[in-house]
């Protein structure tokens, strides 16, 4: 497989999961930010095998620090204007430092993302030689956008991304083999689906932890 960076977007702990209300799944609402971040570091843990290089960009000094030490390169949300402009700073630090390398961008609460698929949906990139990208659960977000090496990077996050990926020509990447790509978690209703899937190690460790008395 052709060489790939793949763009972790982390929002500041404080102000991540407002719709995630973990008492609806038994779980101490306190626990959120600690949650996010276990999901942050379930995304990148699985990005770290599956591609070369793992960037993150975050203002969060926590969020950083954990994230650093799990091996990713961190650096600061300097445009500040939204999860786009995150990205496309991201890749102008992947251009800079890796120019021959494709970069995926993926959210950064994929907490069941298994490294196999995200290499596979990868190789389908190489394979188009295109932008592609992949869908959420509910089929109207997108989770990971793709830019092989010398195509454009331009991810459209954000409300109904998928019809704005799909409407500008993105080819999508679907099928069995990046189901776990397809699960972000916003919703009490996600983090269940996701628990049935199979969460990564952090994940699981905090909500072990954060079972309501």
């Amino acid at each position: 497989m052709a060489s790939w960076c793949a763009v972790v977007p982390v929002k500041r702990l404080d102000r991540a999961k407002s719709r995630l209300h973990l008492e609806e799944a038994g779980l101490s609402d306190s626990r959120r930010p600690d949650l996010a971040l276990a999901f942050a570091c379930d995304t990148v843990s699985a990005a770290l095998v599956s591609c070369d290089h793992v960037v993150v960009i975050t203002d969060d000094t926590r969020a950083g620090q954990v994230l650093a030490d799990l091996g990713a390169v961190v650096i600061a949300d300097d445009p500040d204007a939204g999860i786009n402009p995150a990205l496309m700073h991201g890749f102008a630090f992947v251009q800079s430092q890796w120019p021959g390398s494709g970069t995926v961008a993926i959210s950064a609460d994929l907490a069941c993302l298994q490294g196999d698929d995200l290499r596979h949906a990868c190789a389908a990139a190489d394979a188009f030689a295109a932008p592609c990208f992949v869908s959420d659960s509910a089929g109207t977000g997108s989770t990971a956008f793709f830019s092989p090496a010398g195509t454009t990077f331009e991810p459209a996050f954000g409300h109904r991304s998928r019809a704005q990926h799909r409407a500008a020509g993105i080819q999508e990447i679907a099928g069995p083999r990046v189901t776990t790509l397809h699960r972000d978690i916003d919703t009490a209703a996600d983090l269940w689906d996701a628990q049935r899937i199979g969460l990564g190690r952090h994940s699981l460790a905090v909500i072990s932890t954060s079972t309501q008395q």
